[in-house]
């Protein structure tokens, strides 16, 4: 071979422009760089390619991480502080029986119809037309009286002690609302009033109440 072949084959050997020491070079940085870097695959001996894998190797690490973030945020999104995650229970309410009902109440009741003279007025419901009264509903939307309670009572249409107090206080209140406070119904519907809160208080503590009283 002549020497003319020999320095072409050469230059085309050196054309890209790397030398034997600089090939070295790299594919030890190459290596170098691998073994710093732990990659999923393997890297190539070659400088450039091995830092192109190894570039490509971080990039997924990097890439992974928001995932693992991602998937913690949602974790603490799911459980908020102080949120409790057992319901609570639904507090019980007492039912009462109708026979319970009117064995408890039926005395206090009794005790307002022997009240003479006081009782006189509420023992029945109020007759405008009788009494010449013709602004009575003007005034009194919800009428109540004593017999109209005792119906009550009697056919079970109370459920809740509290409904026939409601229904008593009523009664004292319309009377209070329309007559005068120097009448005689006002005076006998006084009272009424306290007797009923008398014998109306030590029942409902028996019941598992407070008291009967009406708040004003």
């Amino acid at each position: 071979m002549s020497q003319d072949s020999k320095a072409n084959i050469v230059q085309i050997k050196t054309e890209p422009g790397t030398t034997t020491s600089d090939s070295c070079t790299m594919s030890m940085t190459g290596v170098k760089m691998e073994t710093d870097t732990p990659a999923p695959s393997k890297a190539n001996s070659g400088g450039a390619t091995g830092g192109k894998g190894n570039a490509t190797a971080a990039s997924a690490t990097t890439s992974a991480s928001p995932e693992v973030n991602s998937v913690d945020t949602k974790a603490v999104m799911k459980v908020e502080p102080g949120t409790s995650t057992t319901p609570k229970a639904p507090r019980n309410k007492k039912e009462f029986k109708p026979d319970e009902l009117r064995q408890a109440l039926m005395p206090t009741l009794e005790k307002l119809f022997r009240q003479d003279p006081e009782s006189l007025p509420f023992r029945q419901p109020v007759d405008p037309k009788f009494l010449q009264i013709p602004d009575y509903f003007d005034i009194v939307k919800r009428p109540m009286d004593l017999s109209t309670i005792k119906r009550r009572l009697d056919t079970g249409q109370y459920t809740d002690p509290w409904q026939y107090v409601n229904d008593v206080w009523l009664m004292f209140e319309n009377a209070w609302l329309y007559n005068r406070k120097t009448s005689r119904v006002y005076k006998y519907c006084a009272k009424l009033g306290e007797v009923f809160e008398q014998e109306i208080t030590p029942v409902m503590k028996k019941l598992g109440f407070c008291c009967g009283t009406k708040v004003r």
